[in-house]
């Protein structure tokens, strides 16, 4: 599955680093699944292993398949 984010400048305006993740880290995307059943989601957050929190700056939409999915 792919996944599309903000661009860069949002990612920044959201608290971003280029530290913000790192090679091999374990995160979990959350996002909306293509409204097209296409195989991408639109990412919203990412959660890292310890639990913080990363925004994308994306707002919540809910889209044809009723909600945002992990994945």
């Amino acid at each position: 599955m792919g996944v599309r984010r903000s661009r860069a400048g949002g990612l920044l305006k959201q608290g971003w680093t280029k530290e913000s993740l790192n090679v091999g880290d374990k995160i979990t995307l959350i996002g909306n699944p293509s409204k097209g059943g296409s195989a991408f989601a639109l990412l919203k957050e990412i959660v890292t292993a310890t639990g913080k929190r990363l925004a994308t700056g994306v707002t919540p939409n809910y889209g044809a398949r009723g909600g945002s999915e992990e994945y």
